[in-house]
C-alpha cells in the first residue's frame, strides 16, 4: 500500500522551471500543498513466510520517500492553478539517514496526524510478523 501512496498535506514553496510551450520554460514560486506521499525499498527484498499464518512479507533494508504534487499555484500569475507534476524526495522532506527529527519532518508528520495514527498500527503489526518469523529462524538454527 505505501507504494501506491498516501494523500497528505505538506506545504511547500520553491523555485520550480515550468515548461510553458515548445522548447521554453518559465521559472514561479510555486506552492504545492497536497500530495501522494510514496515509499518504496531501495532495491528487491526477499520475501518470508510469517510462522502459524498464511502472510508473506518482504525483508531488507532501505527505502525511498517522495511526495507527487499534480498541481501548484503560482505566485508570479496571482496564485492561479498550474498542472504540472513535480516530486520531492527525502531531503527536502527531511528524512536522513540519522532518522533525526527535523523541522519539515515534523511538518509532515504533525500535518498527517490522522494518518499517522491509523499506519501505526499497521507498523506494530509488521513489527510482530518480523519478530515472529526471525524468532522462529533463531530457534529453529538452535535446535
Amino acid at each position: 500500500e505505501c507504494e501506491r501512496g498516501y494523500q497528505v498535506y505538506f506545504h511547500i514553496t520553491r523555485q520550480e522551471t515550468i515548461s510553458t510551450g515548445k522548447n521554453e520554460s518559465t521559472e514561479y514560486t510555486m506552492t504545492r500543498t497536497h500530495g501522494t506521499l510514496r515509499v518504496r525499498p531501495l532495491r528487491e527484498k526477499p520475501i518470508f513466510q510469517v510462522p502459524g499464518t498464511d502472510t508473506t512479507m518482504s525483508v531488507g533494508p532501505g527505502f525511498t520517500v517522495e511526495i507527487e504534487y499534480k498541481t501548484g499555484t503560482a505566485a508570479e500569475k496571482g496564485g492561479q492553478t498550474i498542472n504540472n507534476t513535480a516530486v520531492i524526495g527525502h531531503e527536502e522532506l527531511g528524512i536522513f539517514p540519522d532518522l533525526r527529527m527535523t523541522e519539515q519532518l515534523d511538518r509532515l508528520i504533525n500535518g498527517n496526524l490522522d494518518r499517522v495514527k491509523k499506519g501505526h498500527f499497521d507498523v506494530l503489526r509488521h513489527k510482530d510478523c518480523f519478530r515472529r518469523y526471525f524468532m522462529s529462524e533463531f530457534l529453529a538454527k538452535a535446535l
